[in-house]
């Protein structure tokens, strides 16, 4: 097996999510180019047609991202996922990502490991309606 055959492209790993793709010039001064996640959208915006988990407060999820609004806390964690509510009025919420919504998806085992903090627990940017602000 050669060199070339062994390298896996960002297209193959991101899949379906797609690829992060960015301008660092236009992002906004307090994130960080050098903390990008590779793939663009949440892994749950496509991996379930159910509702919330049984053992966390979720909004309802639907298949490519479908998403019922939801009031009843302002962040929690399900299925392995933080999410918060960004828009307390009309119910929005957002997966939630490091870097401002930039980075890293932010994984949790309860509700405690996630927050609200715009840096730590930001929502999820350049990732579309699966996992933006939005229901």
């Amino acid at each position: 097996m050669n060199r070339t055959s062994r390298e896996l492209s960002a297209e193959s790993i991101c899949g379906e999510l797609g690829v992060m793709s960015f301008n660092a010039s236009e992002l906004p001064d307090h994130v960080s180019p050098d903390n990008i996640r590779l793939c663009a959208k949440h892994p749950h915006a496509y991996a379930s047609k159910h509702g919330p988990a049984s053992n966390a407060s979720m909004p309802l999820v639907h298949h490519l991202g479908e998403r019922s609004c939801y009031f009843a806390a302002p962040y929690g964690c399900s299925r392995g996922g933080c999410w918060k509510v960004c828009d307390e009025e009309t119910g929005k919420w957002c997966w939630a990502a490091e870097n401002s919504g930039y980075g890293h998806w932010r994984y949790c085992t309860t509700y405690a490991d996630c927050g609200t903090d715009k840096t730590d627990y930001g929502c999820g940017h350049l990732c579309g309606p699966q996992c933006g602000c939005g229901c």
